[in-house]
């Protein structure tokens, strides 16, 4: 992290300064009445635009590992690191060293899975893989999935997975059990406890069930957290004028209405959403954005949007 990049507490102080109160951190209703100014400029500055930084490509790997643990005798199998889900029922277990595979009949919890044979050769200390399950958990901020493909991290030249509806990949898994290379994907709500402190999380289904650890690759819309004491909002150093000045026009909307403050953040959202086109590709539909036609394109001022991406030429 960027040693420049404003904190949440900077921007308390800022905020403490702007209202008058000086450039500490205030407490009580004054800290309140602050920290809902802060949280309402961080979703305006975050709404206000399709940024990149909130569309990450990220990694799952379709298989579990871990290490036998204690309690791990004949046809139980424990795991301390609790890398089992109730969809395991029917995956293999591979041990590293022997080889030997194993079914899993039953899942107790996450560390504790009933094998339909006992271990032969295999216990505590064996290191091992769990493959061939067709449900995975997506992160803790997922949002939903950009995209209507995944691909394969470790091998470009096989095709694609296709994002489809939950409904038709259930009704793949449930018509064929067969395993190989995963064809359809779809995501799913995870159930929900009910409590109100409990997050909203995700899973990922894949027909055919794979046949061994595949690496994929997707992009996700992030779900951000709110900002509090000794955190950084997500976008780094490059947005931070951004962000504090989303910041300084909620307070002073709280405290005088719509000002100049409300003006300096229009600016500098532009300049933010110049940042965030730096990192857009450099080719557009096989061209490269430096011919002449896009040149022209520039010079007019017109904008090239491509799924949902502005590139070059955007004012």
């Amino acid at each position: 992290m960027s040693s420049l990049s404003l904190g949440y507490d900077d921007l308390v102080k800022k905020l403490s300064y702007y209202a008058g109160w000086g450039f500490s951190t205030p407490t009580g209703d004054r800290l309140a009445m602050i920290d809902r100014c802060i949280q309402s400029g961080y979703r305006r500055f975050l709404t206000a635009y399709s940024w990149r930084f909130l569309r990450p490509l990220n990694t799952l790997e379709t298989g579990a590992a871990g290490t036998a643990g204690a309690g791990t005798t004949g046809t139980t199998l424990v795991c301390s690191a609790g890398p089992f889900t109730e969809f395991m029922v029917g995956a293999l277990v591979t041990f590293t060293s022997t080889e030997n595979t194993y079914e899993i009949a039953s899942v107790g919890d996450a560390q504790t899975v009933t094998l339909t044979e006992a271990l032969d050769g295999d216990g505590v200390a064996d290191a091992f893989t769990v493959t061939q399950y067709a449900v995975f958990d997506l992160p803790a901020n997922f949002a939903n999935l950009k995209g209507q493909r995944i691909t394969f991290a470790e091998n470009k030249d096989v095709p694609y997975i296709i994002v489809a509806g939950e409904a038709r990949v259930r009704d793949s898994l449930r018509r064929s059990s067969s395993v190989g290379r995963p064809q359809l994907a779809a995501v799913r709500p995870k159930p929900h406890g009910g409590s109100d402190d409990e997050e909203q999380r995700y899973e990922l289904v894949l027909w055919p069930r794979p046949d061994r650890a595949y690496v994929l690759e997707y992009r996700y819309q992030v779900l951000v957290s709110k900002l509090a004491t000794g955190k950084y909002p997500i976008g780094g150093m490059e947005h931070g004028e951004t962000i504090e000045a989303a910041c300084m026009a909620a307070i002073e909307r709280e405290l005088e209405g719509p000002g100049p403050q409300d003006a300096d953040f229009v600016r500098m959202l532009e300049v933010s959403k110049r940042k965030d086109n730096e990192h857009a590709p450099d080719y557009f539909g096989g061209r490269n954005l430096t011919s002449p036609d896009v040149e022209r394109l520039q010079r007019s001022g017109l904008v090239v949007t491509y799924n949902g991406n502005t590139y070059p030429g955007v004012s």
